[in-house]
């Protein structure tokens, strides 16, 4: 498939962009980058990265540092996902486990495999970097699971591992200062990219058959319903982003439904998983979300309110969803309204909405 890299905010110690145009004219055919750590960092160049890579038509994933004795898994893969999502990733979503933050190694394995399994669709597989101590010590735990092996010239890819690429080493690369890591990518299959010599636009193509996708309709809630919901924007609804399968939700399935001349039921199952992750049949009936959703204001709690604070981390200002609408989340709404030239008062009404769920 070719060479890649991996990058963090490290890449501009200069402070000055990446030329993508550089990157891909040395050869190189996607890249990795560092999206966020724990649940209060976002790396600051991850969106203007990102695109610039897609706009020279390099692919692209995302990775998380792993903190396991941070925040719960749950919090930091959630985090990591309002981030992430905002952006086509190709070449999946990836924890970085370098760190074991004093917790058992079991302790740290099953906390690995929760993450994946937290993120991990068909649309966007989810996978673990590692090396080799990390493996020797809790691979046993990520039997399965899709691997990025460091240096394996030093340390040998075990014969039971779902190896999809390995990081080879450091070098210089034109249009970045300083060092990078490059990765080979031994696995197209294990993130369900393009075959050869197909173009590599687009929604990321579904397999035949969803294994391990649970069903989701009225009622459900969780990252799955998430995609379904990113998926039915891209489509070209208007849906709120709320991991929440409530009516809004359903209705936009079963116009997706029509359109793709599949069975009329508003359930997700492997049919409409497949159709969904194709590429948009016919028109949408688009709605505003923004219409959805209370005035809020300081002293306001609940979903509402972490619905807020995820559209406002999504937008490049971290807030911690913890559902309360403190001082610092009100902060931060008036940074938002001030850099969306919206009247500045940390009040969220219609036009605020409409502009954080935009």
């Amino acid at each position: 498939m070719g060479n890649m890299i991996d990058i963090a905010s490290w890449q501009h110690s200069t402070n000055e962009p990446i030329d993508w145009a550089q990157v891909k004219k040395a050869g190189y055919v996607g890249v990795l980058i560092k999206a966020t750590q724990s649940t209060n960092y976002t790396n600051p160049w991850f969106r203007e990265d990102a695109e610039g890579a897609l706009s020279v038509g390099l692919l692209v994933g995302a990775y998380h540092y792993a903190q396991p004795g941070g925040p719960p898994v749950e919090d930091q893969a959630t985090y990591f996902h309002g981030v992430a999502s905002q952006i086509d990733c190709a070449l999946g979503y990836w924890l970085d486990l370098e760190e074991t933050d004093g917790l058992a190694w079991a302790n740290v394995g099953q906390w690995a495999v929760n993450w994946v399994d937290a993120l991990n669709t068909p649309a966007t597989p989810a996978g673990v970097y590692t090396n080799g101590n990390y493996w020797a010590n809790l691979g046993y735990l990520l039997t399965g699971k899709r691997i990025w092996f460091a240096n394996p010239s030093a340390n040998p890819v075990p014969s039971d591992i779902n190896l999809v690429a390995t990081q080879t080493g450091k070098t210089s690369v034109p249009g970045i200062v300083g060092l990078v890591d490059v990765d080979v990518w031994v696995n197209p299959r294990g993130v369900n990219l393009p075959k050869p010599g197909t173009p590599a636009t687009g929604p990321t193509p579904a397999p035949a058959v969803w294994e391990g996708n649970p069903t989701v309709q009225a009622g459900s809630t969780g990252l799955d319903v998430l995609w379904v919901q990113q998926r039915a924007n891209t489509w070209g609804y208007r849906i709120v982003e709320d991991s929440d399968y409530g009516p809004a939700t359903e209705q936009a399935v079963k116009e997706m439904q029509t359109r793709g001349q599949v069975t009329v039921d508003g359930v997700v199952g492997p049919v409409t998983y497949k159709l969904l992750a194709g590429s948009p049949v016919g028109q949408a009936a688009p709605v505003d979300p923004s219409e959805n959703y209370p005035e809020l204001q300081q002293g306001a709690t609940g979903a509402d309110v972490v619905v807020l604070q995820q559209r406002l981390t999504a937008h490049g200002i971290p807030t911690a969803s913890d559902g309360v609408f403190g001082p610092v989340t009100e902060a931060n709404v008036r940074s938002f309204q001030q850099a969306a030239a919206l009247q500045v008062d940390g009040i969220v009404g219609p036009a605020t909405w409409k502009a954080l769920l935009a």
